[in-house]
């Protein structure tokens, strides 16, 4: 069928024919019919042509950008930047939320390059680590906070997983009838006791 589909093809050389059949012996239903596949395959044809030129549009800008970033890494503008660090510690305690301000300072705990005295003194800081961030109390405290967000978030994690287990955990019956087969009531709590694994009806504790 994926051959004779080029028949419906509206830019086949033999669409005129086609089309001189259908005017004069297809009934209408079956000729609109096959103008709605036309105009489907027609619009996806368009978007595809339109995403292969986004596409490669998209490749030039990739390019472009790595190159900007190359350029950039050559002139070590984080080292111009880190050499603020003392504004920039500032201005994120004043308008930053704390959980900003630490993910800014992840990033700055990786960075392994050379720190200048500012973005205009390009000489570099023989003296200054680019660790020095960490040694700030503002900084400790952040980070501080940061630690404790993520064992909250893991203790959290924690007791979820737990009360998971639990709940799709089968308890083991204590009390049980030996002429009936635990795994009629092995998933059962009783009324009167309220142990796993059976029924008031047969419970040891209920007066019969």
């Amino acid at each position: 069928m994926a051959e004779q589909q080029v028949l419906f093809y509206s830019d086949a050389s033999f669409t005129p024919t086609i089309d001189h059949i259908m005017d004069k012996f297809c009934p209408n239903d079956l000729a609109t019919t096959i103008c709605q596949y036309c105009f489907f395959k027609e619009t996806q044809y368009t978007i595809q042509a339109s995403i292969k030129k986004l596409q490669e549009k998209e490749m030039q800008y990739v390019e472009k950008g790595v190159e900007v970033l190359s350029n950039l890494e050559n002139a070590n503008v984080l080292g111009h930047i880190f050499a603020h660090e003392h504004d920039i510690t500032q201005y994120a305690l004043e308008h930053l939320t704390p959980s900003a301000y630490v993910a800014y300072c992840k990033i700055c705990k990786s960075f392994t390059g050379d720190v200048t005295y500012s973005a205009t003194d390009i000489r570099i800081q023989t003296y200054q680590s680019h660790y020095l961030w960490i040694t700030y109390a503002p900084c400790q405290a952040l980070w501080r906070y940061y630690k404790d967000e993520q064992a909250a978030h893991n203790h959290a994690a924690q007791e979820e997983q737990a009360i998971c287990d639990h709940l799709y955990t089968t308890p083991t019956p204590k009390h049980h009838c030996h002429n009936i087969p635990l795994h009629i009531h092995a998933c059962k709590r009783c009324h009167s006791c309220h142990e796993w694994g059976h029924i008031r009806a047969i419970c040891l504790t209920y007066p019969y």
